[in-house]
């Protein structure tokens, strides 16, 4: 063994380029995606934590991102890997499934929001600063990343080193304290914001209350990326929200113009992109999705985000399963509903171990010129699949094509099932007959859908979901709900378990069938003759506009002709009361004009 590493000795090491740091960034297309890795970390099993504020403030008039969570924190060694390349010893506990893997997350997240990132963190007695920072390595000139880090031990807050001892051995304590003269915390106080060891120790101080246990981490994002001289990341139009600011009103288009042709074509549904898709644009509808079962409270600028228990809040909902080709591969649960809202983002909700990877990807015949199933969203989490390593997309292939083409075949079946029904005849007979669903803008039918009677709630203490039998509305829901406010006193306690999810009981979830007494030739003349209505609806709504121009155009020129035979009267009649004389001078004077 001792030969080995002698040998191993005599190699170089690589080293990673500072400029490494921006290009690995690049990997996130837009700010979100960045953000969403941060908060992974927090969520994973290894940290555990139950909430996550995210802020936005100056520091010494230095705009800074602030990510805090009250998770297990780190010592000196794991924040080490946190700061290193690929080092990851996440693992799975129950069914609590990590996210990350490829110990990459926290480095390419916050690079893509700013600059430099600090890191301050408590575990136990001790406190840990690790500062990455592209500016410190370019005025340094440092051909390698190097990172800034030192941990003290409570009470005295006195710098110790991680040398002389194994962290893993027991009753070894690999901490020592280091000399007075020690030159780290000077580095860190002048790359970073904090300028002094009292605002470290208030930042510490502002983690530890945020848990009994006072453990927990907050990293602190400066020198932030801007867009046209602006923050990327813009508050003005929320205050309690980060807006990508990419998506400006210019580049959306004015909004009275898109809800106007949104109702002129209704069938075509041609909105634009900012209405179909906010999880592009708003941080706080993205936070609200990103998980399929959320564990954590996000709180977003002093705001709770109020996470989504999406399966549970579709109405006519149904489930299905799809198997992935293979020997020994389970089949996965599937399920499709329609939204509560009319105008909400519709589509596949494709996840990978409880984390939103696509979202709202159409579908089946959503992407038909005359879109079906609009309003439909289906909800699927894809451990068959490999995301890529910025889980912002799965790798495409063979195996995502297969799982796309399956997904939109079951969605219209679903679609057909929700809009047709069988019926007997007196004989016994059974046909199927189509029972539309009500028109998006009829009153009586918009006034018909309601939501359930039971809706789901996540605990603020706890963070179980509690299944209700009163309805609470989206307010009630961000003010905060806790077990002890529960009805049913079974589940009115944070000791309780988690009510069984798996069933839902708004409407019964069975397995979607194909319509009976309808063979393939009669759904595909269904289909044509719903596509050829859809069609006649436009050319009678582009033939009215048609007449109601030509009517209008015609009645204008009704009021121009009127106008003249006015004028002319009255200049007859002033021509008869003038007499003969003033008759002549007047048509000399018009002749003349």
């Amino acid at each position: 063994m001792s030969q080995s590493a002698a040998s191993l000795s005599e190699f170089a090491d690589s080293k990673i380029s500072p400029a490494y740091l921006y290009s690995n960034s690049t990997s996130h297309k837009g700010p979100f995606s960045a953000v969403a890795e941060l908060i992974d970390n927090a969520y994973d099993p290894d940290c555990n934590a139950t909430s996550m504020h995210i802020d936005l403030e100056k520091i010494n008039g230095k705009p800074c991102l602030m990510f805090t969570d009250n998770g297990n924190g780190m010592n000196y060694q794991t924040m080490h890997h946190m700061m290193s390349f690929g080092y990851s010893s996440k693992a799975d506990v129950g069914d609590h499934k990590a996210v990350g893997r490829y110990g990459n997350g926290f480095k390419s997240g916050s690079m893509r929001l700013g600059k430099d990132a600090l890191v301050l963190s408590r575990q136990d007695d001790l406190e840990s600063v690790g500062l990455l920072s592209q500016t410190f390595l370019e005025r340094t000139k440092a051909d390698t990343v190097k990172v800034p880090m030192f941990t003290w031990r409570l009470p005295d807050r006195e710098i110790i080193s991680t040398d002389g001892g194994d962290v893993q051995t027991p009753g070894s304590d690999p901490y020592r304290k280091l000399p007075a003269t020690n030159s780290i915390l000077p580095v860190i106080l002048k790359y970073s914001p904090l300028k002094t060891k009292a605002e470290i120790i208030k930042h510490m101080n502002d983690i530890a209350s945020l848990s009994e246990a006072g453990n927990g981490t907050r990293i602190i994002i400066f020198n932030l990326r801007l867009n046209d001289g602006q923050l990327e990341l813009d508050t003005d139009k929320d205050r309690h929200d980060f807006v990508f600011r990419e998506f400006n009103e210019e580049e959306i288009g004015d909004r009275s113009v898109m809800l106007a042709s949104k109702a002129a074509s209704r069938q075509r549904r041609s909105t634009s992109t900012f209405q179909e898709n906010p999880i592009r644009t708003s941080l706080r509808e993205y936070c609200a999705v990103l998980y399929l079962k959320p564990r954590m409270k996000i709180s977003l600028l002093g705001k709770k985000v109020r996470t989504r228990f999406i399966t549970k809040e579709l109405l006519n909902s149904l489930s299905d399963s799809y198997k992935p080709l293979g020997a020994g591969r389970a089949a996965t649960r599937i399920t499709f509903g329609r939204v509560r809202k009319r105008g909400d983002p519709y589509g596949m909700m494709m996840y990978h171990n409880n984390r939103l990877i696509e979202g709202y990807v159409r579908i089946g015949g959503q992407k038909k010129a005359v879109a079906e199933a609009v309003g439909v969203v289906g909800v699927i989490d894809c451990t068959f699949l490999q995301p890529t390593h910025n889980k912002q997309e799965f790798n495409g292939g063979q195996e995502y094509s297969k799982c796309l083409t399956a997904l939109g075949r079951k969605l219209d079946t679903y679609w057909f099932n929700i809009n047709h029904r069988v019926q007997k005849d007196i004989y016994g007979k059974e046909t199927v007959i189509e029972v539309p669903l009500p028109d998006d803008d009829d009153a009586e039918g918009a006034a018909s859908i309601s939501g359930p009677t039971i809706t789901w709630v996540q605990c603020d203490d706890c963070q179980a979901w509690r299944k209700l039998g009163v309805k609470l509305t989206e307010e009630e829901a961000e003010e905060g709900w806790s077990c002890y406010m529960n009805e049913d006193k079974e589940y009115s306690h944070c000791d309780a378990p988690q009510e069984d999810d798996t069933e839902d009981v708004t409407a019964k979830q069975q397995k979607l069938k194909k319509p009976k007494g309808l063979s393939k030739a009669a759904q595909k003349k269904e289909e044509e003759k719903r596509k050829n209505a859809a069609m006649e609806a436009e050319k009678r709504r582009m033939s009215h506009e048609k007449r109601k121009l030509q009517q209008d155009k015609e009645k204008l020129l009704r009021r121009e002709k009127q106008a003249q035979e006015v004028i002319e009267q009255r200049r007859a009649s002033m021509s008869l009361d003038a007499g003969p004389g003033q008759i002549s001078r007047s048509s000399t004077t018009d002749s003349g004009s």
